[in-house]
């Protein structure tokens, strides 16, 4: 097995790093390898230089044949963090029968459970993995006050593209834009507030839209739980 890795390690290195090209491992695979920590970080930065904006606004496009070049992202939007609420956004895939969103389920509880909390902070959860329709699913829709679709602020991207998404957590979709056949007629705008603080629960893990994230969604943005590879 060791040999096998061994040819393995060298043909990336060789053929596909040393060339500016993205390794056969995705950063996420690194992390269980007898690998040094910069090689996994070279693995990493490889991945992430395939996302990059285009078009000068939100959208970003995924390179598959070319990551040597220099990437350069939009900057993060320009505001005055909300004095009272701030607004604290959670995006995954894992909002399901999973142990992402039991981890993450204590802080929903709190943050409902505590007038003065609630008061000061609101959470909002963008989610793009399926509806499992289980237990732990329903209670985080409940403790952000129900679907977005019902005024609450639990809102479901798992069939909207990454432009529209970015835009929708941004807070700069068009009331016009929020139903509709594009969006499968799934609500998807907030109030218009814009995060103060992403939390990207999934990082460059299987699944994860890495290119919603690289579009700078709110002024600050924190890769945490799921991808310990930072």
């Amino acid at each position: 097995i060791w040999e096998w890795f061994d040819q393995l390690y060298w043909f990336i290195e060789i053929y596909q790093l040393y060339n500016g090209k993205e390794s056969s491992f995705l950063p996420f695979d690194t992390l269980g390898l007898p690998v040094g920590l910069s090689w996994r970080k070279k693995v990493a930065e490889r991945h992430a230089a395939h996302f990059r904006n285009t078009k000068g606004n939100f959208s970003v496009t995924l390179n598959k044949t070319d990551c040597c070049n220099a990437h350069s992202f939009p900057p993060a939007p320009q505001q005055q963090l909300h004095v009272k609420p701030l607004v604290v956004s959670f995006l995954s895939q894992d909002f399901a029968e999973h142990p992402t969103a039991h981890l993450v389920e204590g802080l929903f509880v709190n943050n409902h459970k505590f007038q003065a909390l609630r008061s000061s902070v609101h959470y909002r959860v963008y989610s793009y993995g399926k509806n499992d329709s289980s237990v732990c699913r329903k209670n985080i829709e409940n403790l952000v006050g129900g679907l977005s679709s019902q005024g609450g602020n639990f809102f479901d991207l798992s069939r909207v593209d990454d432009d529209t998404a970015i835009q929708a957590i941004r807070g700069s979709l068009a009331d016009s834009e929020c139903t509709g056949k594009k969006l499968h007629s799934s609500k998807v705008c907030n109030d218009g507030k814009m995060s103060d603080i992403v939390y990207d629960l999934q990082g460059f893990t299987f699944k994860g839209r890495p290119e919603l994230v690289a579009a700078r969604l709110a002024p600050i943005q924190v890769n945490f739980l799921v991808f310990p590879g930072t």
